[in-house]
């Protein structure tokens, strides 16, 4: 009997000892399972925070230490050695970038429950084909799935009460939003009725979508909505759009052309940059807000038909190909790189423009002539920088300044390395020459400055080499000593006439002398034009020693003039004395050479 017991005891005990064993085993399993994750711990939940084992067949357990794992956070970020990942129920959230450039991941399983899918989750997981998402999901951020380059179709339960995926396709649950293009997904595409907008990345980076057609109803299309799609050739879009949102068409390199219905009042930064094969465009009349480098570097860009009354900053920078271009009336200022490095030859701009932004037509090599209207008041800072080709321009009467340029490692000015400009007239409202205005000109060989100017800025002239005269029709002006001293050899003299004030034998280190005109000019500078009890008193200028004849007249209708005095000009200057000026309700002057 009793060695009856004992052997039930023994058997007992080794039944004891093999369950022991196996449950022990079972926590190594389990242990080592968990070692191969790094997470934290919050509140009593688990949240899996990096893998560092092998790759291959990843199961993401649903404990460690204990405690229930409910979600992942950048767990597998840039691991292209995983290739499948199975992810426990009790997951309720995969946070943003969890699977970013998860280049070797070709399957994944989502677990019932889960209800939230972060921002670039699967982020260029270029080997994913496919992937459903359950029916618990209630938010799915942007870019979810963005440039899975593979990925073909985006599947939702049809339970889903968030979600919907009509072909593949991601969108809401009413179908009013298409939220997530699958990026491999090849073809045209024909989006479904009663869509209204294009979401955000929509479609970023599918780069075998070959054409779209947008239906009636789209008024939006979201930023960077198509960006990088590089196969895409043509676009239809509805009469109903009123938004082409930032990036909405960045890169797509093959689109050759596109119509922007008049409905369209908004379009974004950068919405065509670089469509280098886009050939032409019409901005309808309705756009009332472009945004910058909205068709900069469409370097196919030839024809563009301007039918509002707004551009953007630098909005057709580098169309090299550009070669032409009508300002509507209804434009008043020309932002800042504009037309920065286009192939405009020939520029006439509209009546009403009273602003030119900073390097607006910068760098415009093939430009050869410049109208500029007589509404212009204002010339940015190296607004014709760098054209090369350009021969003369006339600066209007209300101009007043004309910008500072940029000063550092390089030298951009207004007409900076304008090498063949030969000729420039000055407006006579003009007080401001910006630095660097005319630097590295060396096709000019001389330039009046009119009476209006006040100062100018260090370096506008400089390494202008031909450049040996300067004529001032007024007072010296407030100079940089540096104006023009980079120049190279001979001098710059500064000419100025009799009666004008500040002058010295040098002017900003370079030599002044008289200047002697064509013809007999009346000064009317304070110090030459004096009213006294004894009569008027008037100041000539003119060649030394030439001279001259001081004529009036009481009216300039069939004028009748009279002479009232004659004499030699001592010193290139004369003053005249009328006596009777005051027994006339009205007296001009005129001088002329004896």
């Amino acid at each position: 009997m009793g060695r009856v017991q004992t052997s039930a005891l023994r058997m007992f005990g080794k039944r004891r000892c093999a369950r022991t064993f196996c449950a022990l085993l079972l926590l190594l399993v389990v242990k080592a399972g968990a070692e191969d994750f790094t997470y934290i711990n919050n509140n009593g939940a688990i949240t899996v925070t990096g893998y560092t084992g092998p790759g291959g067949n990843v199961t993401v357990p649903g404990t460690i230490v204990g405690l229930p794992v409910t979600s992942l956070d950048h767990s597998f970020y840039a691991l292209s050695t995983v290739t499948s990942v199975t992810i426990p129920p009790g997951v309720t959230n995969i946070a943003a970038y969890t699977f970013w450039a998860c280049t070797g991941l070709t399957n994944i399983t989502l677990p019932d429950g889960l209800t939230t899918i972060g921002d670039a989750a699967f982020w260029e997981c270029t080997g994913l084909t496919e992937i459903h998402i359950p029916q618990s999901v209630t938010n799915i951020g942007q870019q979810a799935f963005g440039q899975s380059t593979s990925l073909t179709a985006i599947t939702v339960d049809p339970l889903n009460a968030w979600y919907a995926s009509p072909d593949g396709v991601l969108f809401d649950k009413n179908q009013r939003v298409l939220i997530q293009f699958p990026s491999g997904k090849a073809g045209p595409y024909a989006l479904p009725a009663g869509v209204t907008s294009i979401g955000d990345y929509a479609f970023w980076w599918s780069t075998a979508l070959t054409g779209v057609t947008l239906p009636e109803g789209v008024t939006n299309i979201g930023v960077d909505a198509f960006g990088g799609c590089t196969s895409l050739a043509t676009v239809t879009t509805p009469s109903s759009l009123t938004r082409i949102a930032d990036s909405a068409f960045w890169g797509c390199t093959q689109l050759t052309g596109v119509v922007l219905p008049n409905s369209v009042a908004s379009l974004g930064s950068s919405a065509f940059f670089g469509c280098a094969s886009l050939q032409s465009i019409t901005i309808p009349s309705n756009i009332s807000v472009v945004g910058d480098f909205a068709f900069s570097a469409c370097t196919g860009l030839k024809s563009v038909s301007l039918q509002n009354n707004v551009l953007g900053v630098a909005e057709f920078s580098g169309c090299t190909n550009l070669t032409g271009i009508t300002i509507p009336d209804g434009i008043t200022v020309i932002p800042d790189r504009a037309f920065e490095h286009t192939g405009l030859t020939n520029l006439i701009l509209s009546s009403n423009v009273t602003r030119i932004g900073e390097f607006s037509f910068a760098e415009c090599s093939s430009l050869t002539n410049v109208v500029l209207p007589d509404s212009l008041t204002e010339i940015g800072g190296a607004a014709f920088g760098f054209c090369t080709a350009l021969g003369s321009v006339r600066i209007p009467d209300r101009v007043t300044t004309i910008g500072n340029g940029y000063i550092g490692k390089g030298v951009e000015g207004t007409f900076s390395a304008c090498t063949s400009l030969t000729n420039v007239v000055l407006g006579k409202s003009l007080r401001s020459m910006g630095s660097a205005a005319f630097f590295n000109c060396p096709g000019l060989r001389s330039m009046v400055i009119p009476k209006s100017v006040t100062s100018i800025a260090e370096f506008c002239f400089g390494y202008s080499t031909n450049l040996t005269a300067l004529y001032f029709e007024g007072d010296a002006p407030t100079v940089s000593d540096a104006f023009i001293v980079l120049s190279q050899g001979d001098p710059t003299i500064a000419y100025y006439l009799p009666g004008t004030q500040g002058w010295g034998a040098t002017f900003a280190s370079q030599p002044t002398a008289w200047w002697v005109l064509p013809n007999p000019v009346l000064l009317n500078t304070r110090a030459a034009l004096t009213v006294q009890s004894n009569g008027v008193s008037l100041a000539v200028s003119w060649a030394t020693n030439s001279s001259v004849v001081l004529e009036a007249c009481t009216s300039l209708v069939n004028p009748t003039w009279q002479t009232v005095d004659a004499k030699p000009l001592s010193g290139g200057t004369a003053g005249f004395r009328d006596s009777q000026w005051t027994n006339y309700p009205a007296r001009f002057y005129r001088v002329r050479g004896l």
